[in-house]
């Protein structure tokens, strides 16, 4: 008989089991992509006297409070969440980034550190990268949702104590986040622009607030979040309230050369159908709301969804919810945060005030203006008129849904190949 190895039956067994082992070693892991979230919870100036803070002081109170909150959700990682908030020796963005110390010190390393981007906990994108975030003030979406994934709509305060730059705003941080006494700088939370972290300076103490909370370091990047829509941009160009004057506008007047100029600036900028776009605004004789023609969905430049549907644009409540994400990117695709000429209300009806059918450019006359960095209905209304002698923005609407936008037309080939794969 030869003589040789036997196979016994376990053998193919034991050889796929091998296989499948290896097969799972080599393949990647889920991506980690890094969360924030805006506490659940809030609280005085005083972190130490957050239930949360698990009998910590200062900003490592803040940080058992996300660690807490993060913990109790659930999430992953949950014991590494840091605070969005600053001292006068620890700088936020050195902190979401990992690290501790003073930007102007690269937090402490040889070079300066990048962290992120960030989701929110429900999967939205929130910024791309920290450098972005605190520089362009790019915030994709406002940071309203919580640790369990739900939108939170409720006071608008935040404590960050953090300028729009993620340095340390000068005496705003109530002694380090253990007084109830002096003044601390908040953010805004249904803002995009600066306010998201740099809103306002109030008494440390005399109200309570929330905290946002950031899973630290560098990530996987953000899944693909650009869909089908009818493309929407603030002009990069501002004039008064006779648009008729605005080099744009052409011989058009009224709101007609609002119109001219949000085409002129679609056309400029190579985006497609550069004839659908018309200006969001309201005269005595039309509604905002009844010049867009499309259900949407519609987006910015940047491929974030605004509002899902054209009733998703407008709300009943003033200051109410309104949209997904603000209307803050331009035709070139940059991030603004300035008041636009509207006329409109929060239903995007027609109010009062107009600029006279938007041709004056007196003193003497008003408008309803909007805000750009708002989700609430003030992107649409403002609580107060402002004269026709102040420049404003427009925001510009396309009619028609783009499936496919790939730049080209502007000469930006950043979405092109160098070479075919």
């Amino acid at each position: 008989m030869a003589r040789g190895k036997t196979l016994n039956s376990s053998t193919p067994r034991q050889a796929l089991a091998g296989f499948l082992l290896l097969a799972a070693l080599a393949a990647p892991g889920p991506a980690a992509i890094k969360k924030m979230f805006l506490s659940s919870v809030s609280g005085t100036s005083k972190l130490s006297t957050w239930p949360e803070a698990q009998a910590q002081g200062g900003l490592d109170a803040g940080d058992a409070i996300c660690r807490t909150l993060a913990q109790n959700a659930s999430l992953p990682n949950f014991s590494l969440y840091r605070a969005w908030l600053s001292t006068t020796s620890e700088d936020a963005y050195c902190r979401v980034a990992g690290f501790s110390g003073k930007l102007a010190a690269n937090c402490g390393q040889a070079t300066l550190p990048e962290a992120g981007p960030w989701q929110l906990v429900n999967g939205a994108p929130f910024a791309r990268s920290l450098a972005e975030l605190t520089g362009d003030l790019a915030v994709l979406h406002p940071p309203i949702v919580t640790e369990s994934g739900a939108t939170f709509w409720g006071a608008t305060y935040v404590h960050t104590g953090t300028s729009a730059d993620g340095t340390t705003f000068a005496n705003g941080n109530c002694s380090g986040w253990v007084a109830l006494s002096g003044s601390e700088r908040v953010g805004g939370l249904y803002n995009t622009g600066v306010s998201w972290t740099s809103s306002a300076n109030l008494t440390c103490g005399g109200f309570f607030a929330r905290l946002y909370c950031f899973e630290p370091g560098a990530g996987d990047p953000l899944p693909e979040f650009e869909r089908p829509g009818a493309l929407v941009f603030a002009t990069s160009a501002s004039g008064q309230g006779n648009l008729g004057a605005w080099v744009d506008a052409g011989p058009a007047t009224g709101i007609a050369a609002g119109d001219a100029i949000c085409r002129a600036r679609a056309l400029s900028a190579g985006l497609p159908s550069p004839q659908s776009f018309v200006a969001w605004l309201s005269d005595d004789g039309v509604d905002a709301i009844d010049r867009v023609t499309t259900n949407g969905p519609f987006k910015r430049l940047d491929g974030v969804e605004i509002s899902a549907s054209r009733a998703g644009l407008v709300d009943p409540g003033l200051g109410q919810y309104a949209l997904d994400t603000t209307v803050s990117v331009d035709e070139n695709a940059t991030y603004l945060g300035v008041k636009v000429w509207t006329g409109s209300t929060t239903l995007g009806e027609r109010a009062i005030e107009n600029c006279a059918n938007w041709t004056s450019a007196l003193a003497l006359d008003d408008a309803r203006p909007g805000y750009m960095e708002e989700i609430r209905g003030f992107w649409t209304t403002s609580n107060s008129v402002v004269t026709c002698d102040v420049p404003r923005h427009l925001y510009c609407f396309s009619n028609v849904i783009t499936i496919f936008w790939d730049g080209f037309e502007s000469g930006d080939r950043t979405r092109w190949s160098a070479s075919v794969p």
